[in-house]
């Protein structure tokens, strides 16, 4: 794998052709994987609906049926609500109550979907009745930043030890359903790290598992995409760093080469200066 640095200088990298052959075999196993992970988020909105049902909207409805228009069922079920041109854009969903009191809750994709279970529990929150409504974000991409990062205390939100137990702690849970609630598709996070080879390399290496296992908790289950914050900052003496100083570029290059490797489930960085 390499890892590019942008500078000011456009150069371009040459496209490596003997990696191509490599893709086309990994192209299936990665399509395999996003259905999969499609596939999970459908089911948390499922299990989000049937969960309000039992405990919040006892008697409010007598069902909620969540699905994605590519299903003919669902389609059908909203009839002309599934034309509305929102309904184009990812993670758009619609929301429509019949007289029975089923409510169909469908989105353009599973995403959509659970976006759409969660305004379904506003709405009847709010004591809205006869619900039929269709929204869509305004923006492609929508993350919501985090000023609490790893810590090994167990009070912390996102507990190092809590994090690697069997289940995925409720504290957790409760901010995945806040981010979906909002109509997040990124959670940006700020946290410091070294080399896992440098101090304390055990406890490195449990704070990038941890973060690992939060960052594939949000994306299989709620579709969310994980990235890291990352400061620019200066050295020590407050002397600038120079993105064409060979040795800045190869500390980058290696720590953002081992962030991918140790962290599977990041899809990218945010980085700023200091």
């Amino acid at each position: 794998m390499e890892v590019g640095i942008l500078s000011c200088s456009a150069r371009k990298t040459p496209v490596k052709r003997k990696a191509f052959p490599l893709l086309l075999l990994l192209l299936p196993l990665f399509c395999l994987s996003a259905a999969g992970a499609a596939s999970s988020v459908l089911e948390t909105a499922r299990a989000k609906a049937a969960q309000a049902l039992r405990e919040r909207l006892k008697g409010r409805f007598s069902r909620i049926r969540v699905g994605t228009l590519d299903d003919p069922a669902f389609r059908r079920a909203v009839g002309k609500l599934a034309e509305d041109p929102r309904l184009l854009r990812a993670d758009a969903y619609t929301l429509l109550e019949k007289e029975d009191g089923t409510a169909f809750v469908v989105g353009a994709d599973p995403r959509g979907a659970l976006y759409g279970v969660f305004r379904l529990l506003e709405e009847a929150r709010l004591g809205n009745l006869r619900i039929e409504l269709t929204s869509a974000p305004a923006f492609p991409f929508r993350g919501v930043w985090s000023w609490s990062g790893l810590s090994f205390s167990e009070e912390s939100l996102f507990s190092v030890p809590d994090l690697l137990k069997k289940r995925v702690p409720e504290k957790v849970r409760d901010f995945a359903d806040t981010l979906a609630a909002m109509g997040a598709n990124a959670f940006l996070f700020w946290t410091r790290f070294g080399s896992a080879s440098e101090d304390a390399p055990e406890k490195e290496r449990l704070r990038r598992k941890a973060l690992a296992r939060l960052f594939g908790f949000l994306k299989k289950k709620y579709g969310i995409d994980g990235y890291l914050f990352l400061i620019y900052a200066k050295r020590k003496d407050n002397s600038e760093l120079c993105v064409h100083d060979p040795a800045v570029r190869a500390r980058w290059r290696n720590l953002v080469t081992d962030l991918f490797t140790t962290v599977p489930g990041l899809k990218g960085f945010i980085i700023a200066g200091a």
